[in-house]
């Protein structure tokens, strides 16, 4: 593959797990779910809406979570919150009935909050409202029940280039997920045809909370185009978990072609929330190929935000570049 310029695409699988959401006044329409966790919530009175909000924000929980609300006035009004599990509406009597929470009043100089307190109720769809300006103020609080045993799979690299006629190594991982324990069978197809895969093992166990590992070996058959190739590495268990994939993207190089390689390191980050993380993509002249490569990041599903520093880089003649 002749190539003077060319576009190197960076995929990004970030793995983000809530423990904090805060709703800003002016920004979130809804409180997003999470897995069963401690969790803190913000919410600010303003009549007739909370956090300034048409619909009021749904607030989703997990049966299991542990919640603190902090709350606070921003209409030089006081407000009072309940969170209303026995479904009565009744105003501030429903203050007295253990299973609601229910918070101190508050107003713009005297924040409160309702204190700890673990989700019990069955999944199903409350509301919560302030008691004083009762039936204005209220909105949706959603528990779901918590998720069940699953599986993850990933491939580690997940991003290769190889030469005709040879091979390179994946590392597929399978971790546990909510105490998953079972029998994975694992399968790779390449499209375009072209690369060859075989596992070391096509049949992992995994225990519970734990991570099993078959190590892919890429084969690149001497006639096979150079080019990209995408190999979907497949991980299927017979029970509801049923079936995840991941992608390594594979560049197939000529060996007697001016070309580049590209490779990332680490090749996976966990992120969490309001936080970021970097990886260093390192490019690398092949076969006396030297010229200027643009690259451009895509992450997928969306969410997170990538950028790259710089967005393009120059190769010297049997150089490298990061």
């Amino acid at each position: 593959m002749h190539l003077t310029k060319a576009v190197g695409i960076l995929g990004c699988a970030i793995l983000i797990l809530g423990l904090t959401m805060y709703v800003s006044p002016l920004i979130l329409p809804s409180i997003a779910p999470v897995r069963a966790t401690t969790r803190t919530i913000s919410l600010v009175g303003n009549y007739p809406n909370w956090n300034i909000s048409n619909p009021n924000p749904t607030i989703t929980v997990t049966k299991g979570d542990t919640i603190t609300i902090n709350l606070s006035s921003s209409d030089g009004a006081t407000h009072r919150l309940l969170i209303d599990f026995d479904g009565h509406y009744m105003g501030g009597t429903d203050c007295t009935i253990a299973v609601n929470q229910c918070s101190a009043t508050f107003s713009p100089s005297m924040p409160t909050q309702l204190p700890p307190f673990t989700v019990t109720s069955n999944a199903g769809q409350y509301k919560y409202y302030c008691t004083i300006h009762y039936p204005y103020m209220q909105g949706l609080f959603i528990v779901q029940n918590p998720p069940g045993p699953d599986f993850q799979i990933s491939a580690n690299p997940s991003t290769t280039s190889i030469l005709q006629s040879s091979n390179a190594n994946s590392t597929i991982s399978v971790s546990s997920i909510n105490n998953f324990a079972g029998t994975i069978t694992l399968s790779a197809s390449s499209s375009p045809p072209g690369p060859m895969t075989a596992f070391s093992t096509s049949t992992v166990i995994v225990s519970s909370g734990s991570i099993a590992t078959s190590k892919l070996t890429i084969s690149i058959p001497g006639p096979t185009s150079p080019g990209s190739y995408s190999i979907t590495v497949t991980g299927t268990n017979g029970s509801a978990s049923g079936t995840h994939t991941t992608n390594i993207n594979v560049s197939v190089v000529s060996p007697s072609s001016p070309n580049f390689t590209m490779n990332s390191s680490p090749t996976s980050l966990n992120v969490a929330q309001d936080s970021s993380g970097t990886v260093t993509i390192t490019l690398t002249s092949v076969n006396s190929f030297s010229g200027t490569i643009t690259l451009s990041a895509a992450v997928s599903p969306s969410g997170p935000q990538a950028s790259l520093n710089p967005s393009s880089v120059t190769l010297a003649l049997g150089g490298s570049a990061a």
